[in-house]
């Protein structure tokens, strides 16, 4: 999920609706099969305040920042992303400026969408 909002309800809402999906009745995944993923702290406090509900002493959803894994593989992986654009302003060869508008989320995305054990 990709949001542009800073409403912590709609977070909320999308990772306990992922998880019924991923740990349904039919399902064969613990919580250490799963990864939910943040890229801004204040989706941070939401994720593990869900979490909590769902974590055993014994078994707990991983809780990590985007940036911060490497190597790891799960089962199924879960990303709340927080969208951040930027801008600023550059000359161009002809000497004109322009805005341009720009974000580093692509490789974030292409980084926690490949922690994703593929069977």
């Amino acid at each position: 999920y990709l949001l542009q909002s800073s409403d912590t309800a709609t977070w909320r809402e999308i990772l306990v609706q992922e998880l019924e999906i991923l740990k349904g009745s039919d399902s064969c995944l613990f919580n250490k099969d799963i990864a939910v993923l943040y890229n801004d702290a204040d989706t941070l406090t939401t994720v593990n305040t869900v979490l909590e509900c769902w974590n055993t002493t014994d078994d707990k959803i991983t809780v990590l920042d985007a940036w911060s894994l490497a190597s790891a593989e799960y089962a199924a992986v879960i990303f709340i992303c927080r969208y951040w654009p930027g801008s600023r302003t550059v000359k161009l060869p002809d000497t004109r400026e322009e805005e341009i508008t720009f974000t580093a989320l692509i490789p974030e995305l292409y980084l926690s969408l490949s922690r994703a054990r593929v069977y």
